[in-house]
């Protein structure tokens, strides 16, 4: 059952330079308010998340605003330190509250390889919760905590402040079996029951109480020891298990940032390839040409090179063959065999052959005679007749088209590095440059949480592994052994009562999709949710995530945003710009199954929509002056 809420007003003045006012309708009525495009609208919805999802001592560093997570903040046309305020009324059957979130800081402007980017120096962060005008109030993390157990505003505070981003990240979602889980976490987050937990929690605490009970009854040193490192084992367990569960939100988190990211930069090339220029057709084309002569270049070398005996093809083949036949015969070149005699004659001075000795002029002739020697190769090259190949080249003509090909290679690279891309070209390219960055930097910080889960992991296996050991060795706790089984047991119980509970909610979700999305869409659409093959549309019984077009997916998403809300009303940015022929219908549900429906449009969203909402159309300007 959601808590019925009325929103009174948000009152917001300097967070990213907005100043204005939203002054809701009374109860029991809708509010539209309508604000110009950069005004306002989603800097409301994610202020409303951010005050709602983060406690003041959590909250720095945690505002996002469409695809930047985090986000400024702060005024970045302020020079020097600011403070900006949201202010956000509301009340129930009980209590109006009052709400309010002071940011002090400065803006500043850092530059890194992706370019200027804005960031934010926060100093301090303020919450207070007023209870009727004063009467009561909370501060600082007591705020949150009081809101969170009373409402559950951060278990839906992305549903029920929902906007064209939020949207999207659904349709992404529904359309990627690879991150059904995400979707299926969140609907296990709402429909965790808070009672239950509450239970867990004390039977946390009366099972460290019988731990404490036997240790006070423990006389001997040692077994008093076991029993303290028995205690701090089931601590750190339990800080493991619940530090596991963070890093698997985390994880999730940043693996969602990731494929919005990547489906940005899809976007971003999608675009680059619709717009590329006539320039860019051109580089292509030269590219192209170069490549092409360069390769034609290459081959007539290497032609050359293999075909380069033949260049001699003009030469009288009965001439050379005489004058191998001279150079062997009349040339009187030594034989190799001669080479040790030569060697010998050389060594001992003195000839192999007569036996006399070597004076000085025979040692230079014999030296001389040495490097005549020819090789068993040469003196085969010599024996051997020339042929050359019966095909013949034209190395002049080919040298010819070497020259002309490089001639035009040095007029293609000069063709092609005169042109320069568009201004629309390299805006995008940036940005595809800038959501590579972002894809890499998240990435790496995924690793590092997979890291962390799978260590968390082994600790928490070790830490179950030394519990058993402990407990079988600490005697006084024999006698308190029905009592820690028993507990263990009902926190068995409670856990399985709490999955049943997640499969029932689930099973409500995908009923109430469904009806929802009939009413709005007709009778021959439907919709369905199940851990196994996610969030889909139908449409005459045939389920798909591309079914229905954008306006029926966007539908189906603000549907789910309905199942998922904890709380009545209901706030959303731009809830029809994208929405065709349906608004009518989209209005008139919304209107049906909410209490209080607020909804900040742009002007051209009013026609078949607002109407059926509210007669008194607000229209909102921001205070640029503040």
């Amino acid at each position: 059952m959601a808590n019925n809420v009325h929103f009174n007003s948000i009152r917001i003045r300097g967070y990213r330079g907005r100043n204005f006012d939203l002054v809701m309708n009374p109860h029991g009525t809708h509010s539209v308010f309508v604000l110009d495009g950069n005004t306002g609208k989603t800097t409301t919805i994610e202020l409303l998340r951010w005050c709602f999802k983060f406690k003041e001592t959590e909250a720095a560093g945690k505002f996002r605003h469409m695809w930047n997570n985090p986000a400024h903040i702060l005024d970045h046309d302020i020079v020097g330190l600011q403070e900006c305020s949201i202010v956000i009324e509301f009340s129930d059957s009980e209590h109006i509250y009052s709400f309010t979130r002071v940011t002090s800081g400065e803006a500043i402007t850092i530059t890194d390889e992706t370019g200027q980017m804005i960031e934010d120096k926060i100093s301090s962060i303020k919450d207070t919760l007023e209870l009727d005008r004063g009467a009561d109030a909370k501060h600082g993390d007591q705020a949150h905590v009081f809101l969170n157990n009373k409402f559950r505003f951060d278990q839906c505070a992305d549903y029920f402040c929902f906007d064209g981003e939020k949207a999207k990240e659904v349709i992404i979602q529904a359309s990627n079996r690879k991150n059904l889980t995400f979707i299926q976490d969140m609907i296990n987050q709402r429909s965790t029951h808070p009672k239950l937990n509450k239970y867990l929690k004390s039977l946390e605490r009366l099972q460290q109480a019988v731990y404490d009970k036997a240790k006070s009854k423990v006389t001997d040193q040692g077994k008093s020891r076991k029993i303290n490192e028995l205690s701090l084992l089931i601590q750190n367990r339990d800080d493991a298990l619940n530090k596991n569960r963070e890093l698997d939100f985390d994880y999730k988190k940043f693996d969602n940032i990731i494929i919005e990211f990547e489906t940005e930069r899809d976007e971003i090339r999608k675009n680059l390839l619709e717009v590329a220029t006539s320039n860019q057709k051109k580089r292509d084309n030269f590219q192209e040409g170069y490549d092409q002569n360069k390769k034609t270049i290459d081959e007539r070398r290497k032609e050359l090179f293999k075909q380069s005996l033949n260049w001699v093809s003009h030469i009288d083949l009965d001439y050379i063959n005489t004058l191998k036949y001279y150079v062997r015969e009349s040339g009187k070149l030594p034989d190799p065999y001669y080479e040790e005699l030569i060697e010998s004659c050389l060594t001992s001075n003195s000839c192999k052959i007569c036996g006399r000795e070597l004076d000085e002029k025979s040692i230079k002739w014999i030296k001389k005679l040495e490097k005549l020697t020819a090789k068993h190769e040469v003196q085969d090259f010599l024996l051997r007749p020339l042929h050359i190949d019966s095909v013949h080249i034209n190395p002049s003509q080919i040298r010819e088209e070497i020259d002309q090909k490089s001639e035009n290679i040095e007029k293609l690279l000069q063709a092609r590095d005169s042109l320069v891309m568009s201004d629309l070209e390299k805006k995008l390219r940036e940005q595809e440059s800038k959501m590579d960055y972002r894809i890499k930097q998240n990435e790496g910080k995924l690793a590092g949480i997979e890291k962390d889960i799978e260590r968390n992991k082994n600790d928490i296996e070790n830490y179950e592994k030394e519990i058993g050991i402990l407990e079988n060795q600490i005697e006084q706790i024999d006698e308190y052994r029905s009592i820690i089984d028993s507990l263990k047991k009902t926190k068995e119980i409670i856990e399985n009562t709490q999955n049943i509970l997640k499969e029932t909610t689930t099973k409500i979700i995908s009923d109430v999709l469904s009806e929802s999305v009939s009413s709005i869409l007709g009778p021959d659409f439907s919709a369905q949710f199940s851990k196994d093959k996610g969030l889909l549309l139908g449409e005459k019984g045939r389920y798909s995530p591309e079914g229905g077009g954008m306006s029926g997916r966007l539908i189906l998403s603000y549907t789910f945003a309905e199942t998922m809300t904890l709380i009545d009303p209901i706030i959303i940015d731009t809830p029809s710009g994208n929405v065709g022929t349906h608004r009518e219908a989209l209005a008139k549900h919304l209107a049906a199954n909410h209490r209080q429906v607020i909804c900040l449009c742009l002007p051209t969203e009013l026609e078949n929509f607002s109407p059926f909402l509210s007669d008194n159309i607000i229209n909102v300007k921001n205070n640029v002056e503040g």
